[in-house]
């Protein structure tokens, strides 16, 4: 009696760095997954940090407003990783398949050297687009959750929140599971391009209340998720990545509330 013919995975791309481990969904399914899980993180988040606002304020507590703002996103990143453990358990796979392994001292070497290549291209790339887009507007203020904020105490849930939360949850879900389960099947500039616009994409929404749709920050997303992408693909790893998504956004967090706070 003949055996079964053997199974074998499905082998990444030449050069592909991600672990094949991390290509379980067929990508259509691994960007709808993200989606529905951000949505689904948002939502709940809504729900169970209004309930704990209720609370604290029947029991006579008020908490400051970027202390809410701080559950608010506590929550949202905390249910979206957990949504995102349970999906990769399921699978037999951890956080450490899809890029969260142990760090090497060159992941910091990338992450400058990613941050400057960042910088010069989207300074380059945001003159091209205003000289051939006049009507850009490349100074449209984004709406980030935090206003007001004063005193070094309530800084520290903003700079959480900005600099470690967003930066970390962001990179496992976006370089972690989507990038890495399109780069399975697809080639890297693909890959990086789909992963980018989605997560530029998720970014048009965040200028202030009433404002049109946030361009800059958009294309600002997109460049930077291209660098992201390569240091995921470079490094095999998550940290180099990690690394230059807190750098970028711990320097506007200097800008907006150190700066220009004072």
């Amino acid at each position: 009696m003949d055996k079964p013919a053997k199974k074998h995975p499905k082998r990444p791309a030449a050069g592909n760095t991600v672990a094949p481990g991390a290509g379980q969904w067929h990508p259509a399914a691994a960007v709808g997954i993200a989606l529905l899980l951000f949505l689904a993180a948002q939502f709940g988040a809504g729900i169970i940090g209004g309930l704990i606002l209720s609370l604290t304020t029947y029991g006579g507590i008020t908490l400051a407003e970027a202390w809410r703002q701080f559950l608010f996103i506590l929550l949202a990143e905390g249910l979206t990783l957990w949504g995102l453990w349970i999906l990769l358990a399921h699978k037999g796979l951890t956080f450490q398949t899809i890029g969260l392994r142990k760090p090497r001292w060159m992941d910091l070497a990338y992450t400058v050297g990613a941050f400057v290549a960042y910088f010069i291209f989207y300074g380059a790339l945001l003159a091209v687009l205003s000289a051939l887009i006049p009507s850009l507007d490349i100074h449209q203020k984004q709406d980030i959750g935090f206003d007001n904020v004063q005193g070094i105490i309530p800084l520290i849930p903003v700079f959480i929140s900005l600099v470690i939360l967003a930066p970390f949850t962001e990179e496992v879900l976006f370089r972690g599971f989507v990038f890495g389960n399109l780069r399975l099947r697809l080639g890297f500039w693909w890959s990086a391009a789909i992963t980018s616009v989605i997560f530029g994409a998720a970014h048009l929404l965040g200028g202030e209340q009433g404002a049109s749709l946030l361009w800059v920050a958009g294309i600002d997303t997109f460049v930077l998720s291209l660098a992201l992408c390569y240091l995921r693909e470079r490094t095999g790893r998550l940290w180099a990545s990690i690394g230059l998504h807190a750098l970028k956004n711990g320097i506007a967090f200097v800008l907006l509330f150190i700066i220009q706070g004072h």
